[in-house]
């Protein structure tokens, strides 16, 4: 990962190669299984995205542009993606909060362990070991 709250670039597109897209990412459950609704994803304001790109964890109120799909509930794990719909990472959301999101893995993150994303439990299991 990039420096917190640094403006560092972007994911390249070789470091996305292996990673898991956007679009498989909405249509899989905690348990990795397929299905139509998918989890929410949270878009950012134009400009936005490169706090979050560069590491910063916690997407506040005033990043968000809008939120596609449906509206999650407090605690429910959300995708946020930046303006151009790049995947950013997975967080947790929290609709009462100044911060809307706590990013749990960075797109990075989900390339080195895709079989924990959007599942907290598993995350927290994982980094725990």
């Amino acid at each position: 990962r990039g420096q917190r709250g640094g403006g560092a670039a972007p994911p390249t597109s070789h470091q996305l190669a292996g990673m898991q897209t956007m679009e498989e990412l909405t249509r899989r459950d905690t348990q990795g299984k397929v299905h139509k609704k998918g989890p929410a994803v949270v878009v950012l304001k134009k400009n936005k995205g490169h706090l979050f790109h560069g590491g910063q964890p916690m997407v506040y109120g005033g990043a968000v542009d809008k939120i596609e799909g449906h509206e999650p509930a407090l605690g429910e794990a959300v995708l946020v993606a930046d303006s151009q719909k790049v995947y950013v990472g997975w967080g947790v959301y929290n609709p009462i909060s100044m911060y809307r999101v706590r990013l749990m893995q960075h797109a990075l993150d989900v390339a080195q362990t895709p079989h924990v994303a959007l599942d907290l439990p598993a995350l927290i299991r994982v980094r725990v070991e």
